[in-house]
Order: structure tokens, then C-alpha cells, then sequence
């Protein structure tokens, strides 16, 4: 998890668009997203035009937040390697 309490105050965001310009973010928290297979396929994330810092029971829930999104775009997937064991154990 990336966490980013001030994205103007961090070199690595200070001069991005999205915090000089009208988006004016910054405060942002991320996670990747995987499928199955390992790839990143998106990011769960947080922005808001405040500085701001997580407490630990926000960081958890956002955790699990970005879990549950991961375990969705994984549905289909986990769905067919079920089914597959299902007919292989008959």
C-alpha cells in the first residue's frame, strides 16, 4: 500500500499535474490490483484535495476494501478453476 499524506510535499508527486493543476490531490492511498495470473490490472485508491494521514482502523478497513475489489475482478476466474477441480474429483 502506497500512502502519500501530502503529494505536494513529496518529490516524487510535487510537480504532477493532478496536484498542481485543477485536480489540486493531495492526499492519496493505493493498492494494486492482480488477477490471478499475477498481473496488476488497476488500482484501489483514495484522493483528496486535503492532506491527511490514515489511522490504523482506516488502514485496515481500506486494506480490506481493496481485497474484497481484487477478490470481484478475480470472480470468474476463481469461479472456472472450481468447477475444473469440481468435475476433476467426480
Amino acid at each position: 500500500m502506497l500512502v502519500v499524506p501530502d503529494a505536494s510535499k513529496d518529490p516524487r508527486f510535487a510537480n504532477n499535474e493532478k496536484v498542481t493543476g485543477s485536480q489540486h490531490i493531495r492526499f492519496y492511498a493505493g493498492m494494486p490490483l492482480l488477477c490471478v495470473s499475477g498481473y496488476k490490472v488497476g488500482t484501489f485508491c483514495l484522493k483528496d484535495t486535503k492532506p491527511k494521514t490514515l489511522t490504523k482502523e482506516e488502514e485496515m478497513k481500506f486494506r480490506a476494501l481493496a481485497t474484497w475489489a481484487e477478490l470481484e475482478i478475480n470472480a470468474p476466474s476463481i469461479g472456472k478453476a472450481l468447477s475444473q477441480l469440481r468435475d476433476a474429483l467426480k
